[in-house]
């Protein structure tokens, strides 16, 4: 006889898959228009993370039977095993692909071999009756599951750390556009795993189902944010052309006096003469790669004479744009900033504002 609490988990949960299968089918076939042209670009992991919300149908057997021991041994190990695997794939696979690294994709591959071996038994257990001859006294699957859970939590705590690494690369000036390392929405979705730990592990940890169906019901909303922060790409659409992989340098003194001239030479022969800086996707490395010098020079020639990278390209932009809205006073506000190197006349007003408020008064 199904309790009442019981009943609740059980609708809590449905609500919960249900808005995961949403998220699936809308974000698979949901895709605005230029950037369904570049879906590899705009929309970096859309395959995986409509696979992985989709096998929320695992849930499926708890839904229909809460009251069974094998289907809460299931929720309790899609929840705290499942879950921060899943949230640190994405990650990788996502800021991975903006930062052309795919180094994250062996070890998560090696780490998916036990948890899929341990959903896999717990889910034929739950699903199919009499199917009992893998399942091993609680106590043990319950070890394996805190063991697998512990790794996996690790795993999306790195994952957490390496975007925010990532993103302090904006800081350090490697791009010159704002949009192309996502930067604002990096910093809300990394809140997303620690928002399910602090939902779930409570509840799991309890063993009260209750609170486990109140946490289902607040995941709902957290997946409609997500799904809604995911209907709009997070980076501007550019034609997709295969990238060079960044090169890693170590980090260096200051370049030799007699070089540092050339080098600032060499930078705007190749950013301001050739109008390097109209390209709205250009980086360090591209400045890097033209102008015949390291990584390390280049870098500090613009920190500590040209003002920074990200000031120094973006001024020039803006003193292009500028002048074309002289010489085309029609012309809309839109076409100024594309015409001068911005990305969105969203970004040309940002990089106006805080190259205005850095200057000094």
């Amino acid at each position: 006889m199904i309790t009442t609490t019981e009943h609740f988990l059980s609708m809590a949960m449905f609500g919960y898959v249900l808005s995961c299968l949403t998220f699936a089918v809308v974000g698979w076939f949901h895709m605005c228009r230029p950037h369904n042209k570049t879906p590899r670009y705009s929309y970096p992991g859309r395959p995986l993370a409509t696979t992985i919300y989709a096998f929320s149908l695992l849930l499926v057997p708890a839904i229909l039977h809460p009251s069974d021991t094998d289907t809460r041994v299931l929720v309790n190990a899609y929840f705290f095993v499942l879950v921060p695997y899943y949230s640190g794939v994405l990650l990788y696979k996502y800021f991975g692909s903006v930062m052309q690294w795919n180094g994250w994709a062996r070890p998560a591959l090696i780490l998916l071999v036990p948890i899929a071996l341990f959903i896999a038994v717990l889910f034929l257990y739950a699903a199919v009756p009499g199917f009992d001859w893998l399942y091993g006294p609680l106590h043990y699957v319950t070890l394996t599951g805190v063991a697998l859970g512990a790794i996996t939590t690790l795993f999306s705590i790195r994952s957490i750390l390496t975007v925010l690494k990532w993103g302090k690369l904006m800081d350090d000036e490697t791009y010159s556009n704002m949009d192309d390392f996502p930067i604002h929405y990096a910093r809300k979705i990394i809140t997303m795993p620690i928002i399910h730990a602090a939902l779930l592990w409570p509840p799991i940890l309890s063993g009260n189902p209750r609170l486990l169906a109140v946490a289902c019901l607040m995941l709902i909303p957290c997946n409609i944010t997500m799904l809604i922060f995911k209907l709009h790409p997070h980076r501007v659409w550019k034609e997709e052309s295969e990238s060079l992989q960044p090169k890693q340098e170590k980090e260096g003194n200051a370049p030799p006096k007699h070089t540092i001239d050339n080098i600032a030479k060499s930078i705007r022969h190749t950013v301001d003469e050739e109008e390097l800086y109209l390209d709205p996707h250009l980086s360090m490395q591209d400045v890097v790669d033209r102008c015949g010098y390291g990584r390390t020079y280049v870098s500090w020639v613009f920190k500590n004479r040209l003002g920074g990278f990200f000031n120094y390209v973006n001024g020039l932009r803006l003193s292009y744009a500028e002048q074309y809205h002289k010489k085309h006073p029609m012309a809309t506000l839109d076409e100024v900033a594309t015409a001068s190197g911005f990305t969105t006349r969203q970004s040309f007003y940002r990089v106006k504002q805080r190259l205005t408020a850095n200057k000094p008064k």
